[in-house]
């Protein structure tokens, strides 16, 4: 049988027995957890799923513990939500309750730091058995991230933003986790942020939403990456009779991203949308994963990507929709356009179905393409610059999915983070 892993270094291992002592929750079933993490491995390019993506460099690193780290609310300012926003932060995985706001939270809703929780429920983690090798590493070492409750028939109004930091050595290692349930005929809606700020490090991140009948998540999803930082995290969805999920994820910057959704939708009539724009500049990799399992009848899903790669820039897009026997009924759609800047840009896209049913709707595709001529030579003759014009082209190419944002700033951001990529970009700064 051919090696489909690659060992972890003695660091990790160094480091688990550095840190388990001050870890919250059961310390056997952390043992367990990183014994499987062990056991697994990283996986490498022989597995189908990781084809496009190495971690050998990963797996060779001597991680670190995260330090204690200041940072102050005005370096945090360009990746604030405005309006009616609460938040929690965390600095190196750790939560910053100084520059968190959580006062005025409706009855209903319950927001904690994820280690508190573990404390008084340690199931959180039972991911011993976890097939999921990177998932086992987070079991054994999650210490950040939030635990998010919302009550049966609660309604949100304000924006739950969680602002994830990593900032000092690229050799640090974080593991944060969030679990966050919304019940039954409940409404909220999540700003989920990442930043980078010097040389970053190493995340590694693992979601749980549930949302219970007619419940709705409303998900906003931005990554700020820095040339030396990896981000790679799981979410997994699962959704009942008519709960409704939409989550919008931009990407940008870092050495790797990755980012895995894997969605049960298992009441009828329930209602999924994925939406993303990821744009890789030179030396970086960004990697998207999904499958969405469709168990039960009457449901919809959609899933809209679009990439723009320039020079040097590579991705990913692996989408699959599973339709079982019993999910007649089912309307599936599935999209993924990119935009390549340069012959020195790369795309690999898999767009994928496996239905067993007989009365469903379903559609997948993948586009890779360059910019329009026509549009080009009608900016041209208007006295645009080459650079420019292609900047308008790109924009305008990604805005479809950054209009699907659910708030005005993150919509901001998004549109602020896609122009600073591009080359003429900088000319474009009075459109946001």
């Amino acid at each position: 049988m051919p090696v489909r892993r690659f060992d972890p270094s003695p660091g990790y291992a160094a480091l688990f027995d550095q840190v388990k002592g001050a870890l919250p929750g059961d310390g056997a079933l952390r043992e367990r957890s990183f014994e499987r993490f062990q056991e697994l491995g990283f996986p490498n390019q022989r597995v189908e799923a990781w084809k496009y993506t190495s971690l050998k460099t990963l797996a060779e690193r001597e991680p670190s513990a995260p330090a204690q780290a200041s940072v102050g609310l005005d370096a945090l300012e360009p990746y604030l939500l405005g309006g009616d926003v609460r938040r929690l932060v965390f600095v190196n995985g750790r939560l910053a309750e100084d520059l968190s706001s959580i006062d005025g939270l409706p009855s209903g809703l319950t927001v904690e730091g994820f280690a508190k929780q573990v404390r008084a429920n340690g199931a959180l983690l039972a991911d011993a058995e976890a097939e999921r090798s990177l998932t086992a590493l987070n079991a054994a070492m999650a210490e950040g991230g939030a635990a998010i409750a919302l009550a049966d028939g609660i309604v949100v109004e304000p924006v739950l933003q969680l602002l994830f930091v990593t900032t000092g050595d690229p050799s640090l290692m974080v593991n944060p986790r969030n679990v966050v349930r919304v019940g039954k005929e409940a409404t909220l809606r999540l700003a989920e942020t990442h930043v980078a700020l010097g040389e970053g490090g190493f995340t590694n991140l693992v979601n749980e939403f549930t949302v219970d009948v007619d419940g709705t998540l409303e998900v906003d999803k931005l990554q700020f990456g820095a040339p030396g930082s990896v981000l790679i995290g799981q979410t997994a969805m699962r959704l009942g009779e008519r709960a409704r999920l939409s989550q919008t994820t931009i990407t940008a910057g870092g050495n790797l991203v990755r980012n895995e959704s894997l969605v049960r939708l298992e009441g009828r009539h329930t209602d999924l949308h994925l939406n993303g724009v990821y744009v890789p500049v030179s030396g970086e990799h960004v990697d998207t994963v999904i499958r969405v399992e469709h168990n039960a009848p009457d449901c919809e899903s959609n899933q809209f990507y679009k990439g723009i790669l320039q020079t040097g820039g590579h991705a990913a897009f692996a989408g699959k929709i599973f339709v079982d026997q019993i999910a007649q009924k089912t309307n599936a759609y599935q999209q993924n356009d990119n935009l390549m800047l340069s012959r020195d840009a790369e795309i690999d896209t898999k767009p994928e179905l496996e239905i067993y049913a007989d009365d469903v709707k379903c559609s997948h595709g993948a586009t890779v393409g360059e910019l329009d001529e026509t549009g080009l030579f009608y900016l041209r003759s208007r006295g645009v610059d080459l650079a420019t014009a292609e900047a308008i082209l790109s924009f305008a190419f990604a805005g479809e999915v950054v209009e699907k944002l659910i708030h005005e700033d993150s919509q901001h951001q998004a549109r602020r983070l896609i122009l600073e990529r591009l080359d003429g970009g900088e000319k474009l700064a009075e459109l946001i």
